[in-house]
């Protein structure tokens, strides 16, 4: 298994457990100390539309640099809270390889990188791993559940709050720690 000093991985218990805000955060935390890259990974596949600028499209798996930060999009927004470019990238689990092969040549190699993706933590050891989980919510998906004992924080969400701040998230410049 890989392992990239400067990525940060967030995943979650499924939809609406706060994993693009959480993301959001902790790039407007350091984005005046660091050039940031966001990468937004979805097993989900979307009609294209507007500005949307796919330059890798075949037949497993999609990948978009997204550049408007004013829609509603999840990558809109991690443009929005300051990441220099944001990756999006659609595509199932079993290609997830892939996929994040191809990307990565498109990486810095120094940097951070903050990853939205349920599924990378299988493939790629960060030097950080976080887990979102939706207040209250006990039934735990198969994928939070295997993947949460590699957790180095698992945290609660609950509207737009967080039971552990991610300002509480930093780089150091060579790998994600935390205070």
């Amino acid at each position: 298994m890989m392992r990239l000093e400067n990525l940060l991985i967030i995943s979650g218990n499924g939809r609406n457990t706060g994993k693009t805000s959480f993301a959001c955060r902790v790039i407007s935390n350091i984005k005046d100390n660091f050039t940031v890259t966001a990468v937004k990974i979805s097993p989900h596949f979307h009609e294209k539309k507007g500005k949307d600028e796919a330059f890798i499209i075949n037949k497993i798996f999609t990948i978009t640099l997204e550049t408007d930060p004013w829609r509603s999009k999840d990558s809109s927004r991690m443009i929005a809270a300051g990441a220099q470019k944001v990756y999006y990238i659609e595509v199932t689990d079993s290609h997830l390889q892939d996929a994040f092969d191809e990307l990565m040549p498109l990486l810095p190699e120094e940097g951070p990188i903050v990853c939205e993706s349920g599924g990378l933590r299988n493939l790629i050891e960060p030097s950080m791993f976080i887990m979102l989980n939706e207040f209250g919510r006990e039934e735990l998906k198969e994928g939070f559940q295997k993947l949460s004992p590699l957790a180095d924080k698992i945290v609660l969400f609950e509207g737009s709050n967080f039971d552990y701040s991610p300002e509480k998230i930093k780089f150091n410049g060579n790998k994600w720690t935390t205070s």
